[in-house]
């Protein structure tokens, strides 16, 4: 009897040792809203996959969407209800929830993807994680375009009033807005719309930058490029997990998660922007590319000021030193204060 029980109890214990893998691994969702040869596929995606999968193991595995489960707006929504597990989201579409992250689409502070992108991180680390404004969902990391430029169809832009009246595609928020000061009409629109919107002369200009043009198959219908030294503006990007699947994880699976997270994700992100943007002024576009001149640049720099300053108010109610977290974000990248 004795010899059956412990039979019995082996043969369970066996079994028991095959289906444990099975038990302990995870299924993770990631929504991809972006072409296959976007640099936050690239350089987020892709690689989080493939290091994830590495250092859990493989008991997470990562498995991506065919295509984009909802509109941009909704990627906050999107993760918190659990239709995806991960997505990346631009920030200016929770425009309350994360109106601090204003700051990365003001002009004249982007260096580059790669710099802009590690000063992000840590611009978040030191003035804003206290604060939590990811509450909610587990960020994973941030990163940022190379920065943006002007581009038109039709005519160089040289002065100020050569963008009066114009149909601008820019990003929402603090780019529409001075956009519209600037004297253009701001046509707001996300990545599916810039092809269509210039194309068929929807809009006569936008802002982008060569990587944009270059995925979105646009650059032929540009004439003119004014490059803006510390670009025209730019856009922070959120990599969110849904909280729950975070939790769901073993504590050692989550640390690893973290491990190849933070940081790393706004390297790879930054480093692949750059690299696309790189490629893209090499791949033989005929666009006209000028500098902006110091009277343009003057003259749009007393247009932005009053939005950088309305910014660094509207951080201060929030319990934010705007004007150090600016000065800061900028020195990191080897920029000016100001």
């Amino acid at each position: 009897m004795i010899r059956r029980n412990l039979a019995v109890l082996g043969a369970i214990f066996a079994g028991a040792a095959l289906v444990t893998p099975a038990l302990a691994e995870t299924s993770m969702l990631v929504n991809v809203q972006f072409p296959r040869h976007h640099p936050l596929y690239l350089g987020v995606i892709l690689p989080f996959k493939k290091n994830a999968e590495r250092v859990t193991e493989g008991r997470l595995k990562v498995k991506l969407s065919d295509s984009g489960l909802g509109p941009s707006r909704t990627m906050w929504k999107m993760v918190t209800s659990g239709v995806a597990d991960m997505s990346i989201m631009f920030t200016a579409y929770e425009r309350k929830r994360l109106a601090i992250f204003g700051f990365s689409q003001l002009p004249f502070a982007t260096k580059d993807a790669s710099s802009a992108s590690m000063a992000m991180w840590k611009t978040y680390i030191k003035f804003l994680k206290k604060k939590d404004p990811f509450k909610g969902v587990k960020l994973l990391g941030m990163t940022t375009l190379t920065g943006t430029h002007i581009y038109m169809r039709n005519k160089p832009f040289n002065t100020v009033a050569d963008l009066k009246g114009v149909k601008v595609r820019t990003g929402p928020g603090v780019q529409a807005k001075i956009m519209k000061a600037v004297g253009a009409v701001p046509v707001v629109g996300v990545g599916k719309h810039f092809h269509p919107y210039m194309s068929k002369g929807i809009v006569d200009a936008m802002i982008g930058n060569p990587s944009t043009l270059n995925t979105y198959k646009i650059a032929k219908y540009v004439k003119y490029e004014t490059r803006i030294p510390g670009k025209w503006g730019n856009a922070a990007f959120a990599v969110m997990m849904n909280q729950k699947k975070f939790d769901s994880l073993s504590a050692k699976d989550r640390k690893a998660v973290m491990s190849i997270a933070g940081a790393n994700l706004s390297r790879t992100g930054g480093a692949a922007y750059d690299k696309q943007t790189k490629a893209a002024r090499e791949s033989g576009w005929k666009i006209k590319s000028q500098f902006a001149s110091p009277a343009l640049l003057a003259n749009l720099k007393k247009i932005v000021a009053p939005f950088e300053a309305g910014w660094v108010r509207s951080a201060a109610k929030r319990g934010v030193d705007g004007k150090a977290l600016l000065a800061y974000y900028r020195s990191q990248q080897g920029l000016p204060a100001k």
